[in-house]
């Protein structure tokens, strides 16, 4: 009886005399022949599966497998040596939180949910998500945010998918360059400085404030503005500044709209609450420890004159009546962030 050795050392039977580690292996075309030879009993003799596809010897060590008889050749045996598999790290820590969000793709639809790994994505932002096998590409509004263990969450972790990013209308690249042509042409109404008003009857193209630059632009236009100091005398609540801005003419052949624009994505801020009041609507965020507000006036014959562009919060003007051109304007007021249930914003700008 001939013998065959593992490359691990450890001795093993050839296929003329198996042990109790070898197998015998059936194509499924001689296995469908063995069972149609089976008696009324449903019982094989031994004959009839005596001779198989191929035998395979495992080692008892190692794990290997020595093969004999492949091809139909009875004098061929190859060795298929046992392969540790790498140890695969886990692809969660199971004792790290994860940021998680639900999603809507519209208001009050279903709610989705998604890994979110940017901290600086909040309730209220716009979001680009994978959707379905082939992983498109659509844009959701973040609807819910909170952190939990993987073994927290009910659906399986793994299966959940990651934001892609944060959606913006906001171009940077053509804000700064926007921002710093007007900043060459003067007349900057710096309000960092708590001693500075702005005069009554002089125009003004940009106004500089702790959060950044802000101007009016007309259809897509920058143009001047006039500002005027909102005051208003009560201890109880109290902002760092508070400005009304109106623009200094509306000179075009049809109007599209008006918009407070900045050098910084407004809508990138955390999002704090509404504003609102009769004939006045906006937003409060905070941002880098500052929390501030953006409102527009309307008028109070008309509907839809200051609305938001679709994922956004910052209010602008689709239409404007020149008969009632004392009613609009942008209110914009800051302060050091206490809390979100600080009305200070909401009082300067309603």
């Amino acid at each position: 009886m001939g013998k065959w050795t593992c490359k691990c050392g450890q001795a093993m039977n050839n296929h003329s005399s198996p042990d109790t580690n070898a197998y015998s292996v059936y194509s499924d075309e001689l296995f469908e022949e063995i069972m149609n030879k089976a008696d009324d009993h449903n019982k094989i003799s031994y004959e009839d599966i005596s001779e198989a596809s191929f035998y395979m010897w495992k080692c008892p060590k190692c794990g290997s497998f020595m093969v004999f008889g492949e091809d139909g050749d009875g004098d061929r045996f190859t060795f298929y040596e046992r392969q540790e598999v790498e140890k695969v790290e886990p692809l969660f820590d199971p004792d790290q939180e994860l940021n998680i969000v639900v999603v809507e793709f519209q208001e009050g639809g279903n709610g989705y949910t998604y890994i979110c790994d940017d901290p600086n994505i909040h309730i209220g932002h716009a979001v680009i998500v994978p959707v379905g096998k082939e992983n498109t590409e659509k844009t959701a509004l973040v609807v819910q945010k909170y952190h939990a263990l993987p073994r927290d969450i009910t659906f399986p972790v793994q299966k959940l998918k990651r934001v892609i990013r944060r959606y913006s209308y906001f171009d940077p690249i053509t804000s700064k360059n926007v921002c710093r042509n007007l900043i060459k042409l003067g007349r900057i109404f710096d309000a960092c400085s708590k001693n500075s008003k702005p005069a009554p009857q002089q125009t003004y193209y940009v106004i500089k404030t702790p959060l950044g630059y802000f101007w009016l632009e007309l259809n897509g236009v920058p143009i001047p503005m006039k500002i005027t100091q909102i005051q208003v005398k009560d201890k109880k609540y109290q902002v760092d500044s508070a400005l009304y801005v109106k623009p200094s003419e509306i000179n075009c052949r049809r109007f599209y709209e008006l918009e407070l624009c900045a050098d910084f994505d407004i809508d990138a801020s955390r999002w704090i609450d509404v504003l609102s009041d009769e004939n006045v609507w906006g937003n409060t965020w905070e941002q880098n420890g500052l929390q501030f507000g953006i409102t527009a006036g309307e008028s109070p014959e008309f509907e839809d004159e200051v609305v938001a562009r679709k994922y956004s919060r910052v209010p602008l003007y689709y239409d404007w009546h020149p008969e009632f051109e004392d009613y609009y304007g942008f209110s914009l007021a800051w302060k050091k962030y206490e809390s979100d249930s600080d009305l200070s914003i909401d009082f300067y700008t309603t």
